[in-house]
């Protein structure tokens, strides 16, 4: 994203700390995803029947293994982010699944 902006309306305190941020700060953006275990298992069915599960890759069917539920975009100061990376991608998690109302697993084909 070279090029992208931040305006003073998009400025906040570190979503991680709570501080002020200094000269550099990061916007971290993540997506989770969950595996469609249907087309997980369609495609380890392939690969057994087919006796490669490369083979089964190659002329298998291109669907998605996986859906996205959900993105967290976070601005954290650069202190924060090289001192505290790992506890910062807990704390987008646990922002996420805060604000996201329970979802029973899809029954979709």
């Amino acid at each position: 994203m070279k090029g992208s902006k931040l305006y003073q309306r998009d400025l906040r305190p570190c979503d991680l700390t709570g501080e002020k941020h200094r000269l550099v700060l990061y916007r971290v953006r993540i997506e989770q995803f969950v595996v469609d275990q249907r087309a997980a298992q369609r495609q380890v069915g392939l690969g057994a029947f087919m006796g490669s599960h490369a083979l089964a890759a190659v002329l298998g069917p291109d669907e998605p293994m996986a859906h996205g539920t959900g993105e967290t975009e976070l601005l954290v100061s650069q202190e924060a982010m090289l001192e505290h990376a790992v506890q910062l991608l807990l704390a987008m998690e646990a922002r996420d699944r805060a604000s996201q109302p329970d979802v029973d697993e899809e029954d979709g084909a």
